[in-house]
């Protein structure tokens, strides 16, 4: 069954999904292994020059881990609202805004807008999230397509989650 949308995306779609991204890409654990690390190991060493002994460490340290935990979740939340910003900044930065019409089969997916168009099979995607706003079909980590979901009618959405899941496309 071939199905197709028409959107035009507004400043609220491009919001909200720059901040979708961001939000999937800082409660992934494979994002915080390195910074982490990174973290405790220099909580360790300052705690243990600000004391010289390890019992003054293992407290000094308590109160350093105890910054972290504190400092990360305000970075977050600053980056969460920056990711929403420069997204607005670059809708605003692009002169046109055209209208875009999706179809998708058992095939795969087309796009077209008065800018071009593509064609891509299911196996050319990396993967597909749907969130609450959105599809998300993603090209890479860092390259997607969406579907804000105020364009798609709930049959259609019915139709292309199951197209997606029968295509065999990893669900991230």
């Amino acid at each position: 069954m071939a199905a197709e949308v028409s959107f035009t995306l507004s400043e609220q779609d491009c919001v909200d999904a720059a901040r979708t991204q961001f939000r999937r890409r800082a409660t992934s654990p494979r994002q915080w292994r390195l910074a982490l690390a990174i973290l405790v190991t220099m909580s360790a060493v300052f705690a243990y020059l600000d004391s010289c002994d390890l019992e003054s460490a293992l407290y000094s340290g308590a109160v350093y881990a105890g910054l972290v935990l504190l400092v990360c979740p305000l970075f977050a939340f600053g980056g969460y609202l920056l990711a929403g910003k420069q997204a607005l900044r670059m809708f605003h930065q692009q002169a046109i805004h055209p209208e875009s019409r999706m179809a998708w089969n058992d095939e795969g997916l087309q796009n077209q807008t008065e800018l071009g168009s593509f064609a891509a099979k299911w196996r050319d995607f990396y993967g597909w999230r749907k969130d609450r706003g959105s599809f998300t079909l993603y090209m890479n980590e860092g390259i997607y397509y969406f579907i804000p979901q105020r364009a798609i009618s709930a049959e259609q959405s019915s139709d292309l989650e199951e197209t997606l899941v029968r295509s065999g496309l990893a669900k991230r």
